[in-house]
């Protein structure tokens, strides 16, 4: 599910210009790499929010049961 909403987030940003080097090249893989990380930060600096801190952290939860 994560994966499918970081491949809307690709697109978004392709759309935009703001991820992908070049149109034929574009890779929408749902990888949250350096690529897409930049994308992100661009697009929050075209929105005007470069001066909000944007802290983004994976949190993984533990499954086992007591």
């Amino acid at each position: 599910m994560v994966q499918r909403v970081v491949e809307l987030v690709q697109a978004g940003l392709a759309i935009w210009g703001l991820y992908g080097s070049q149109r034929d090249e574009l890779d929408i893989n749902g990888l949250f790499c350096d690529e897409t990380k930049g994308g992100i930060f661009k697009w929050r600096q075209i929105m005007g929010m470069e001066k909000e801190t944007l802290k983004l952290e994976v949190r993984l939860y533990s499954t086992k049961k007591s």
